[in-house]
Parts: structure tokens; C-alpha cells; sequence
């Protein structure tokens, strides 16, 4: 199962944590994936690491491992997150794409959960914000208004997103 990873460059070494999915991360239906999709969320967690590899010097050691360091990720979880991660309400137990069923890498389980640890802050950090704000409002939310509330922000960041990815497909021409 151990694949060579597609998405490095020759000059970075391949090795457990750098393993890549298969090349096609679009789901069965062909449509690209959702903001909070397990794929999307992986290609984001490339794209941002193999710009951190570019960023290097020049025959830097570029690794998983030494990127997760320099962004403070941690570089191991345990067999309790993993198994969160697996869950039907999270990633769930295989990937699926339009090329057939297979289990997950550690690294797209590792990338999942960074993200997921990342959106839980930012979620609390706007809570706490709103709180401070309006502090009377919050004392009156039910959970209808929460789950409004957690719908907007889903629309909010898929919208975000979209638009991110409609600007790096935009083809710069300079002279």
C-alpha cells in the first residue's frame, strides 16, 4: 500500500508520511469536493506543504515530518483520533473515488484531523467573540439558532473556499 509520493518533487524524500492517495480525489459523481471533504481537505494540506517545500533551500532536508514541525502540527496522534477520524460522521472507513474503494493513508487521517482540531478552534474563537459582543443574545440561543448558526458558517467557508480556488485557477500574465 505504501505508494511514492506523487506530489513531491524529486529533490524531497518519500518515505511512511509522505504516502500519496491516488492521483484522482474527485468523487464518483466527478463534481469536486466539498470544503469539508476528507479529499479537499487533504489537497489543500499538499498544496500548502509542497509550497512549503518550495520555500526551502536548496538541499534542505523537505519531508513531511520537518513540515509538520515548522507549522507546529503534531507529528503523531493517537490510535483514539485515528479511529475517530474513521467514523462514519467524519471521514469514514474508506475512501471512495471514481477509481474504486480504499483505505485511507495516515497522512490524509493526520491532515483530516489537523484541520478538524484547526475548525474547532476557529469555531470556538468566533463563539467567544459573538459572546463578548452581544453577551445578552447568546443567553437566549436554542438549539434551532445554533444549528442556523452552524449551517451559516458551512455556507460561509464552502463559499470561501470556492471563490480561493476560482483565484488560483486564475492564469497570471506578466510582461
Amino acid at each position: 500500500m505504501a505508494m511514492a509520493d506523487l506530489s513531491n518533487e524529486g529533490s524531497q524524500r518519500s518515505g511512511p508520511l509522505t504516502q500519496a492517495p491516488s492521483p484522482s480525489s474527485k468523487l464518483i459523481t466527478g463534481t469536486p469536493p466539498r470544503y469539508d471533504s476528507p479529499q479537499a481537505i487533504f489537497a489543500r494540506y499538499v498544496k500548502t506543504r509542497n509550497a512549503w517545500y518550495t520555500a526551502q533551500p536548496s538541499g534542505s532536508i523537505k519531508t513531511n515530518q520537518q513540515y509538520r514541525r515548522a507549522m507546529r502540527l503534531p507529528l503523531r496522534y493517537s490510535k483514539q483520533s485515528y479511529n475517530w477520524c474513521l467514523d462514519y460522521k467524519q471521514m469514514s472507513r474508506r475512501c471512495v473515488t471514481e477509481t474504486g474503494s480504499r483505505e485511507w493513508t495516515k497522512e490524509e487521517m493526520m491532515a483530516y484531523l489537523d484541520w478538524s482540531n484547526a475548525e474547532d478552534k476557529r469555531a470556538e474563537s468566533q463563539v467567544a467573540e459573538e459572546m463578548l459582543a452581544n453577551p445578552p443574545a447568546c443567553k437566549r440561543r436554542g438549539l434551532k439558532q445554533i444549528w442556523k448558526r452552524a449551517e451559516e458558517d458551512s455556507r460561509e467557508q464552502q463559499a470561501l473556499r470556492s471563490a480561493a480556488e476560482k483565484v488560483d485557477q486564475c492564469i497570471v500574465v506578466r510582461s
